[in-house]
């Protein structure tokens, strides 16, 4: 095994789950898609149908095995984007309309500098999925829960030695050295009082 140089991920995407491509290279060259995942860690898009491999899939209990034809992810440098007027390959930039709102247009020799619409698909993730709290999550009680009296500007003494314990390893270089821990000094500051 040789040592392989880390990938530089791109930073502006242009092509996002939904939009019809157009493949550049390899042995779909030429055809058409739709963009199925998008995998942004690596610069690669799955595309429904098309550079199609065969995997050996093992036996399992509810899985017979064999051989399966399935989709492999391409690099992003190998598409280009399908212009809605022309359906030609061309380049995508991003513009401001005059309401500030920013747009993909297409850009090139072939193109027809029309506006990329926002694929249907993406809208239907806005609704955000229902959370079950793990076992490291804050309950919604302890942060509810008030531990400053702001008449008396005191904190509960229990909370206080239950945080300090925590932190002992911590507060004896603060002891040490009679400075506070985060930095900032007068009774605004939770650790100051320590020295």
């Amino acid at each position: 095994m040789g040592w392989k140089a880390a990938q530089k991920v791109f930073k502006h995407w242009r092509v996002l789950r939904g939009d019809n491509v157009m493949i550049m290279g390899g042995k779909d060259k030429g055809l058409t898609g739709k963009v199925q995942q998008v995998l942004r860690s690596r610069n690669m898009v799955y595309i429904e149908g098309r550079n199609l491999v065969k995997k050996h899939i093992k036996r399992s209990g509810e899985n017979p095995g064999g051989i399966v034809t399935m989709e492999s992810p391409l690099h992003i440098s190998k598409l280009r984007h399908i212009d809605p007027v022309t359906n030609a390959p061309c380049r995508v930039v991003f513009r401001f309309l005059e309401d500030g709102s920013k747009v993909r247009v297409t850009t090139g020799g072939t193109a027809s500098s029309s506006v990329i619409p926002r694929p249907d698909i993406l809208k239907q993730r806005r609704t955000l999925f229902p959370v079950k709290p793990g076992t490291k999550d804050t309950l919604k009680e302890d942060v509810l829960e008030r531990t400053f009296d702001p008449t008396s500007g005191s904190e509960s003494l229990d909370k206080k030695q239950k945080f300090f314990i925590s932190m002992s390893d911590t507060l004896c270089y603060a002891r040490q050295f009679n400075t506070p821990i985060c930095g900032l000094e007068g009774s605004h500051c939770g650790l100051a009082w320590v020295g």
